[in-house]
């Protein structure tokens, strides 16, 4: 395990390193079947130029100007749910109130979901199947199996849509590089399974982040408020605080030595994301949150090279809108009774909160 920001930085863009999900169920005993299929066509399976091709347009559907945008619907929508949050006479859970509402509402208008579809979509990944699937057993074959028929199932119709009526949003686009040629039918479905997986996990996770760190540190909040031009930078403090994982594994394609280290073919390879962020070497007062401190060393939290994370944009626009907002009608937040983690980090546990 590497927990020093520099080598961690470095193995996370080494191209000898890859995410590749379907050893896990290799591990579990399970080398066939409709889960091992899914994630050994998936892009998070794909190594090499091929990764690097699909990474590439994957995140050009969600470039930063497909984000700004969306910013305006993240705006009013955060606006409107912490608004509502006001007139609340007693503790809320954060997440069913305003976190879910909030991403429901921008992944269904960023791939412009089909309405028959909008519930169905959010109920699948709100459920713990889709962490699942990273990380099962054989006794979970069936759920995992219901939700990639159900995912299947929904991106399907999604693809028909938008055949049926082009317009100019994320899956439209996508649709185009394929009928240019520079997607295969197949390729198109892996990017849109991994769009959004990326763009409902990363951001649903980091908010319940965020408001756990600002209960924590509530001069922050109130400095945010007087602020809210600090919004953007509160934002990356709190990735840099509380990642949604302490740790990023990645599986050597290639034997190799690493700084004398050596790193066998197969092997797995621990980075430490979250002691990485608050190296002291790198981070001046690392073991301090705060919202003015400038830290321009990149973060680790999405990975990077072509492993990185396709959802990045679109987390940094929801967790800067959301903060705006929610500062901006509320005092600090307080935890109210104590928290129980969920058996994956798919799915975020109730998060029971008084704004003061």
């Amino acid at each position: 395990m590497l927990l020093r920001y520099g080598p961690c930085a470095e193995l996370l863009r080494d191209p000898r390193l890859t995410t590749n999900y379907r050893y896990s169920l290799e591990h579990a005993g399970i080398t066939s079947g409709p889960a091992y299929d899914f994630l050994g066509a998936s892009l998070l399976c794909k190594t090499g130029r091929e990764r690097r091709r699909l990474h590439r347009e994957a995140l050009r559907a969600s470039t930063q100007q497909v984000i700004a945008g969306l910013r305006p619907f993240i705006r009013s929508t955060a606006q409107h749910l912490a608004g509502r949050l006001v007139v609340a006479v007693e503790d809320c859970d954060f997440m069913t109130e305003f976190a879910d509402p909030l991403l429901k509402a921008v992944t269904c208008r960023l791939f412009d979901v089909p309405a028959e579809d909008t519930d169905r979509l959010h109920r699948l990944f709100r459920s713990d199947d889709a962490g699942l699937l990273f990380m099962h057993n054989r006794d979970q074959t069936p759920r995992i199996e219901g939700f990639l028929a159900e995912l299947t199932g929904c991106t399907e119709r999604l693809l028909s849509h938008h055949r049926a009526h082009p317009g100019d949003d994320l899956v439209c686009d996508l649709v185009h590089a394929q009928q240019d040629g520079l997607l295969s039918e197949e390729d198109l479905r892996r990017v849109v399974h991994a769009l959004l997986l990326a763009t409902w996990d990363n951001p649903f996770n980091q908010l319940r982040l965020a408001l756990t760190a600002f209960a924590q540190h509530p001069q922050q909040w109130r400095l945010l408020r007087q602020h809210p031009e600090l919004a953007a930078q509160a934002v990356e403090e709190v990735l840099r605080w509380c990642p949604p994982a302490a740790l990023i594994i990645r599986l050597a394609t290639e034997e190799f030595t690493y700084r004398g280290l050596h790193i066998p073919a197969g092997s797995h390879v621990f980075l430490g994301v979250h002691a990485a962020q608050r190296d002291p070497r790198v981070f001046a007062q690392a073991d301090t949150f705060d919202i003015t401190a400038e830290r321009p060393a990149p973060l680790l939290l999405f990975g990077g090279g072509i492993t990185g994370c396709t959802g990045t944009a679109l987390t940094r626009a929801t967790l800067t809108e959301a903060l705006t907002a929610l500062t901006s009608y509320l005092g600090a937040p307080q935890i109210t009774r104590p928290t129980v983690r969920q058996p994956t980090p798919h799915s975020a546990p109730p998060l029971p909160v008084r704004f003061g």
